[in-house]
């Protein structure tokens, strides 16, 4: 490990400007981090599995470029 360059990319890093931004619909990386938080609740009838996968024929939807069909 280079320790000079990662001390240069820190400096450089603390330099910069934070932008959080936060997406209209969860991202590849938040949907599982989302799907296993739903696991320990219990917020209406409908199954975990089923919820599931109407998230994902959704964000299949807004990936395409669609607008996802909503019941």
């Amino acid at each position: 490990m280079e320790v000079s360059r990662l001390r240069q990319t820190l400096r450089r890093l603390s330099t910069l400007k934070l932008r959080l931004i936060e997406p209209p619909w969860l991202t590849p990386l938040a949907f599982p981090i989302w799907a296993e938080s739903l696991r320990t609740q219990t917020l209406s009838s409908e199954n975990w599995g089923d919820r599931i996968r109407r998230m994902v024929a959704e964000l299949e939807s807004r990936a395409e470029g669609k607008e996802p069909n909503r019941a």
